[in-house]
């Protein structure tokens, strides 16, 4: 990927992750930090990338701002992978990825959510173990992510990323996680305790109903709740499992526990999801996330927020809405 050029607008914790990955991979990277760490917000692109043409960019400024620079980007026929949440609420990202469905019709510019999440080598491990079937029938689930803490792991900030709260900022990434490793459910319900309103201290707890009467719990959890527990736990007919950040373990068949994996690392998922990127943008073809999936995590999104305003579960539509932008 030598001959590439990526571009890296922002200055946080996720772009140093995005630039080290890239120049790991001997691309060409082209910062563009902004006015101030962590609010860098770039006006005009043109101005931006002026003399310093890129082929693709890595955005991760804050999500108010990122859905006009992606669409500045995608107009000028430049591929992005974006932090997400893709924009500042649902509505904006709403309107980022139609933007991107008519940007691929016509030019075959691409928008791509950053999953690093995926990408987790143990995250990686276990799409395998389920892939084969080796715990049979899934039972049940649950993921654990930190609504606060950074990709270093530290709780830099007292409120969520966006006005739209932890359920769409950190939500984003657990919708994405669990439909990659247990498809689409059939009913969400949401509910938070512990907090009120968009606070920091609030917790999220989703439901989700699956075929077959398996259950799956999301819960979206201040960092010094998340901290203490593993990233996911799951049990299935023939045994279980727990993905955790420095170890994970396998218990099959009845067996004792097993140590399983290397650990999670950041630096390692980002270094796999860029060379996924780069290759996509080489060859031209389709990635690992599509917009199909994307509008499909979105809408996970705003039916979990329907439940938690009105008690109740919320029942999945038939179609997704944008199910057919590929």
């Amino acid at each position: 990927m030598a001959h590439l050029r990526i571009g890296i607008l922002g200055r946080s914790e996720e772009a140093a992750l995005h630039a080290r990955a890239w120049e790991e991979a001997n691309v060409d990277v082209v910062r563009f930090d902004g006015n101030a760490r962590g609010t860098g917000y770039f006006r005009e692109l043109s101005t931006v990338l002026a003399g310093k043409r890129v082929s693709a960019v890595s955005l991760c400024v804050p999500p108010p701002a990122r859905r006009a620079l992606a669409i500045d980007c995608l107009e000028n026929g430049i591929h992005v992978l974006s932090e997400m949440p893709l924009a500042g609420d649902p509505d904006a990202a709403q309107a980022l990825l139609d933007a991107a469905r008519v940007a691929k019709i016509d030019t075959r510019t691409l928008l791509v959510p950053a999953t690093p999440y995926r990408f987790l080598p143990d995250v990686e491990l276990l799409r395998g173990i389920l892939g084969g079937g080796g715990l049979g029938e899934i039972r049940n689930f649950r993921l654990t992510l930190s609504s606060l803490a950074t990709r270093a792991g530290n709780e830099s900030m007292h409120q969520p990323l966006t006005g739209a709260g932890h359920l769409f900022d950190a939500g984003s990434h657990a919708f994405d996680l669990v439909r990659y490793l247990f498809g689409r459910p059939l009913l969400v319900r949401a509910t938070r305790s512990g907090g009120e309103g968009l606070a920091a201290a609030a917790t999220i707890r989703i439901r989700m109903s699956y075929p077959g009467d398996a259950v799956g719990d999301i819960v979206l959890a201040p960092h010094s709740i998340a901290s203490a527990q593993p990233l996911l736990t799951l049990e299935g007919s023939e045994g279980a499992i727990e993905i955790g950040w420095q170890r994970s373990w396998c218990a099959m068949g009845g067996n004792k526990r097993t140590a399983i994996g290397s650990g999670n690392s950041w630096s390692a998922a980002y270094r796999r999801m860029t060379s996924l990127f780069g290759s996509t943008i080489r060859r031209g073809g389709g990635s690992w996330i599509t917009l199909a999936d994307s509008y499909r995590i979105l809408e996970l999104v705003r039916m979990a927020q329907e439940s938690l305003a009105s008690g109740r579960a919320t029942e999945l539509p038939s179609l997704y809405q944008g199910a057919t932008a590929a």
